[in-house]
């Protein structure tokens, strides 16, 4: 068995390698809600590794500023965590 490949194979390989890559549309609306649980969950896990540092002034206040930013997210997005994307609909 040859480890070359034939003429046409290679051919085919250069045409599809040379295409650009195709990239998938990112949802930000899925189901039309906009779900912030998984920026949620990172700021709790950004601020497990900040607390892992020695505690400079700077550490401390990228804690306390990211502590500050999830218990937002909280107050504002509730349990669920989901923001409509559609706006409100018009009073009557």
């Amino acid at each position: 068995m040859s480890k070359t490949k034939s003429p046409a194979r290679a051919r085919k390989s250069a045409r599809l390698s040379s295409r650009p890559a195709k990239r998938k549309r990112a949802s930000s609306t899925r189901g039309k809600r906009v779900q912030l649980k998984p920026l949620y969950l990172q700021l709790g896990r950004t601020i497990d590794q900040l607390m892992k540092l020695p505690q400079s002034d700077r550490v401390r206040f990228a804690i306390e500023r990211l502590q500050q930013h999830r218990s937002e997210f909280e107050r504002i997005c509730g349990p669920t965590m989901d923001i409509p994307a559609e706006p409100n609909p018009p009073s009557v």
